[in-house]
This record gives structure tokens, sequence and C-alpha cells, in this order.
């Protein structure tokens, strides 16, 4: 209904054919399936007031827009409930003996003896579904953007967990306080960041000799052209990277010994994920299984 209207006409009805509530309007089923959608207004209005100024300067534009993270947040739930759970972790030999060992001379039996990060943690899906799941392990996470971080905080309240914590990472960076953790999560994070490398190593460095870094990352062909030519969501993966992923990955300047990766949308190719993840020292790397677009890869500290 357009502003300051009283006019009975000028609402805009909708009809919804039988099912399709579940998949444009119910954020809770199991089917939606609209919520990317739902940040194009946010992104456009992104390639209008910043983005400009950026293929200036070459100078990229991290993003902390509620809107986007709301709908980023929104995506990620179908997924958690339906791949990582039951899927992923139960495909990962590592953190199914962790996370599932049962029997009484299991060195995780304790009571919260099991650490388990997440590294971008986001508005913390991933981090409350693990530990509900798992209420025998402790679980932190790691987020540098304060909408995501307010988000994750107010879940927790909400859940009442007394098993799960979220960290401000430019205060709290992973490993401070000399903590190691047996097990390493992070999904659809490091295409985005400025230097994916950096958070492989300090993650190695984090955990114990006999943990693992489990990543879920955009499943990317090997080149460009590859994507362009088969991958079947390719253009429009192109076209979020560079208002969003892109602009994420080159806004930080480079410094010391950082370079920027500037991976974007489709960056993390098995190729420069294997090469990353073993020169951070981990010892064997392998996919565990690829759905919805998503690639699930296991690297074994030893």
């Amino acid at each position: 209904k357009p502003e300051n209207s009283n006019n009975e006409d000028d609402y805009l009805y909708i009809r919804l054919a039988p099912g399709m509530e579940d998949i444009v309007v119910n954020t809770e089923s199991p089917h939606y399936e609209i919520s990317l959608i739902e940040m194009m207004p946010s992104l456009m209005e992104r390639a209008r007031s910043v983005l400009p100024n950026a293929f200036r300067t070459g100078k990229g534009v991290p993003y902390n827009d509620k809107d986007i993270c709301s709908a980023i947040d929104r995506a990620h739930r179908k997924h958690i409930r339906r791949v990582v759970i039951p899927q992923v972790i139960p495909a990962s030999t590592i953190a199914r003996k962790i996370l599932y060992q049962n029997n009484n001379s299991s060195p995780y039996k304790q009571q919260n003896q099991i650490r388990v990060a997440e590294i971008g943690c986001g508005g913390g899906n991933l981090l409350i579904a693990l530990a509900t799941q798992f209420p025998n392990a402790v679980f932190h996470g790691f987020e540098i953007s304060d909408v995501a971080i307010e988000m994750c905080q107010q879940r927790i309240q909400a859940s009442h967990l007394t098993n799960v914590y979220i960290h401000d990472a430019r205060l709290e960076p992973l490993g401070a306080n000399s903590t190691v953790f047996d097990l390493a999560f992070t999904y659809d994070v490091l295409h985005d960041a400025p230097d994916p490398y950096d958070l492989i190593a300090q993650t190695f460095r984090a955990l114990k000799p006999t943990g693992a870094f489990i990543i879920g990352d955009i499943a990317a062909l090997d080149s460009v052209a590859n994507n362009i030519k088969n991958h079947p969501a390719a253009v429009t993966l192109y076209g979020i990277s560079t208002c969003l992923c892109l602009a994420s990955a080159l806004s930080e300047e480079p410094k010391d010994n950082f370079k920027q990766a500037g991976l974007g949308t489709l960056g993390w190719t098995i190729p420069t994920s294997f090469s990353a993840l073993h020169s951070a020292g981990f010892s064997r790397v392998r996919v565990l299984l690829q759905v919805d677009n998503m690639r699930w890869v296991e690297a074994s500290c030893t």
C-alpha cells in the first residue's frame, strides 16, 4: 500500500497457490526458498551508494547491513537443519568421534570438556544448533559484525543454553588466553574474508593435534570460465559477489604479511582451499560432501 494512502484500491493483494506459503512466506518452513531474494534491495542500494567509489579506489566495502545479515541468516537455517547436523557431522570421522563418543573410556566423556569453535558464526544458527544437539560440549562463536553479534547474543539468551558463547573476534581473537579447541567449524565465510589464509592459520594453531577444521563454502568450480560455462547459478552468484562478497574480501588495506585474497563468492575452489589448508599445517584434507551448492571439507591436524 502506498504511503499516506487510505484508498482500499491502492492495496496490492496476492493470492498464493496451495503450498506456496511455505516457499515464499513462512521463514520457518523447510521449503522456504526466497531468503536471498530478500536482500536484493539492500544489494542494489550498495551498488548505487558505495560501490562506485569502491570501483574508483579499488578498496572494498565490509558489510554490516541488518537486512543482508538477516537474509543470509535465514538462508543458512534450512541448510543447517537439513544438511549440517544430519549429514556433515556424521560424514566427518573426527567430528563424529569427538561429538558422538559415548563409551565410558572416552576422554571426551566428562561434562563440558569438549571445546568447539565456530569462525564467523554470524547470527548463531549453527552455533546454537550444535550446542543444542551436543549439550556435553562447549561452543564458542567468533564474529566481527556488530549486527551479527547482537543477533547471536539475543538468540543465546532466548535459548537458555549454558554451553554456548559469542566473542567479538576484534577484542577476543581465536586462541586468546591459550584456549585450545577439539574441533572448529566455519560456514560460508572464507570467500568473504580479506585474509582467509590467516584465519585458517589461526584456526590450526588453536586446535589440538587430534582436532579438525570442518569448512562449508560455495561449491565453486576451478576457474571463472568453467563457472560461467558449467555452474548453473554463476551469473547470479557473480552479481551478488560484486555487490557483497568480493567487496567484503577487498575491504581491508594490505599490510605487513597480509595480502588481500579477493576471492569472492566463487573463489573458494578445491585447489585454492586444499593448498591453503595444507600450507597452514593441516595434514589431511578431504571433501566430505556437496549439497545445495555448498561443499563441505574436513581438514585434520594430524
